[in-house]
């Protein structure tokens, strides 16, 4: 006589962390028994069965489908009479496929993969940083294969997991990516007055960074590159030409990403070397040159200012130009030339000179009376500026007689102690500064007369011998005239310098007659 035989008791199905396998065991069922058979089934299909000696109590399915939820039916076999006992089983669902960053940026990073095999409850969305979430997990659905995750740390590397879930159960699979770390702020150029120097500096923008490139061009050719520490934000880029422009590239760079900000800035040109004032004795004109600057320049700009600092003529010239006259000024001024050079709007340190007109010459310069030992001169000043008057007065060898200094108020001067009948040279030469203009005049002394004139008749009725003494001082010759006493003059005769006398014939007998003797 048989029995019906027990159930089994306790029956456990696991996965053992595989998507494709099952393991199913229990314990013993009471009593007598012959075999153990156990199925697999799901939608009500059988798809595998297993017969287990008496003595085992554990079987195992494998070729399953990840994440399906199985029935596992274990039966007790005693002759002919069986009984049953069940449990679910669901297999550890495979992960996603092909997982992939398909987009970043600054702020965002964009996922993608390919639909984990069997079955799928929904995935799920994790992104950590250091091992932390950042935020609270994202359900998608099985049907979806991407997610964008935003509002995120420029230049940050992150963690993604995604999951599988089916059921309790859930297989993951992770991928890094990072954000693009984010442009820098607010580039700033500047040469500081110099013309072989660019300093760079800037304001690192959100988000981590590792470091950042500085890149220098001119035109498009790099010129230099520095790699900066991401704690720093300024460079300094040296040895660079004058007046020349600049490009400026600040990358920031965060693992394998990079993002650029761009900037531009121009060296100061090089000031002008040479300058001076070429000499023209001009009184209304003055002519600087110099020698072309150094580097890069478009040109250069020229002010002529007056001694309060008033700008009184200015004027541009080409590069390669290297001369410039101001026209039109006053005699005897002094003048400051500043010369700049020009690039890219970009002004070089300005050379500075001192110059000054040439001082007019008086004028109207004439004698206004003379004696025997002096002369009297006068003028008009000068129009203009000038400092002060200087006064030469040379004799016909043109050595120095005498030099005055006068005041530059004075128009008239006079000089004592020459010599009688003498020719003179009056110098008056006009001083402003350092430049001068003269203008000059001859003059004679009036000659000193004879000495001692006498008449005397020889014992003769007819005739007059009119002698005379030489008088001191220059003279070039007498002229004797001889007149009646009703003033008619009778005799002229025009005499050497060595004449000392003179007989004067064929006069009336008697008569009283005055002699002139002119020097």
């Amino acid at each position: 006589m048989w029995w019906n035989s027990s159930k089994v008791q306790n029956p456990t199905v696991t996965h053992s962390a595989r998507d494709d396998y099952l393991k199913v065991y229990w314990r013993h069922a009471a009593g007598d028994l012959d075999v153990y058979q156990v199925f697999i089934k799901h939608n009500n299909a059988f798809l595998q069965n297993k017969t287990v000696p008496k003595t085992q109590h554990e079987c195992e399915f494998t070729d399953l489908v990840p994440g399906r939820l199985y029935i596992v039916l274990v039966s007790t076999w005693s002759g002919h009479y069986e009984t049953s006992a069940y449990t679910y089983g669901r297999t550890l669902p495979a992960p996603v496929r092909s997982l992939v960053l398909t987009g970043w940026a600054t702020e965002e990073l964009r996922v993608a993969w390919s639909a984990a095999p069997g079955d799928v409850d929904h995935y799920e969305v994790q992104l950590l940083f250091s091992d932390i979430k950042v935020f609270p997990s994202i359900t998608l659905g099985s049907g979806v294969d991407e997610c964008v995750l935003s509002s995120l740390t420029p230049g940050r590397r992150y963690k993604i997991l995604v999951s599988t879930f089916s059921g309790p159960n859930q297989r993951a699979r992770f991928i890094e990516g990072r954000t693009v770390p984010s442009k820098v702020k607010n580039i700033h150029v500047s040469n500081g007055g110099d013309s072989t120097s660019l300093k760079v500096s800037w304001t690192p923008g959100q988000g981590d960074v590792d470091a950042f490139l500085v890149f220098l061009f001119r035109q498009t050719r790099q010129q230099d590159v520095r790699r900066v520490l991401k704690h720093q934000n300024e460079v300094l880029f040296g040895s660079l030409r004058p007046g020349e422009m600049y490009g400026v590239t600040v990358q920031s760079v965060s693992g394998e990403l990079l993002n650029n900000s761009t900037a531009s800035g121009r060296t100061v040109p090089s000031a002008v070397t040479g300058l001076q004032v070429e000499d023209l004795h001009s009184t209304h004109s003055l002519q600087v040159s110099w020698k072309d600057a150094l580097g890069v320049a478009d040109g250069y700009v020229l002010q002529l200012l007056d001694e309060r600092g008033g700008l009184v003529a200015n004027g541009s010239l080409a590069f390669g130009e290297t001369r410039h006259r101001f026209e039109a000024l006053t005699a005897g001024r002094r003048y400051q030339v500043q010369v700049q050079t020009t690039s890219g709007g970009v002004h070089s340190q300005r050379v500075n000179t001192e110059a000054r007109t040439c001082p007019a010459a008086v004028s109207d310069l004439s004698v206004r009376t003379n004696s025997t030992n002096s002369l009297s001169f006068h003028w008009a000043p000068p129009e203009g500026d000038f400092d002060r008057y200087e006064l030469f007065l040379y004799r016909r060898d043109d050595s120095l007689q005498e030099r005055r200094r006068v005041q530059p108020s004075s128009q008239q001067f006079s000089f004592q102690g020459l010599t009688p009948g003498a020719p003179y040279r009056m110098v008056v030469v006009t001083h402003s500064g350092e430049q001068s203009n003269q203008t000059s005049v001859w003059a004679r002394t009036v000659p000193a007369a004879v000495v001692s004139l006498r008449a005397s008749a020889m014992n003769q009725s007819d005739r007059l011998r009119v002698s005379w003494d030489r008088g001191p001082g220059d003279l070039s010759g007498y002229l004797l005239s001889l007149y009646d006493l009703n003033g008619s003059r009778r005799a002229r005769t025009q005499l050497g310098p060595e004449a000392k006398e003179l007989v004067l014939s064929d006069l009336v007998p008697g008569r009283l007659y005055r002699a002139e003797v002119l020097s």
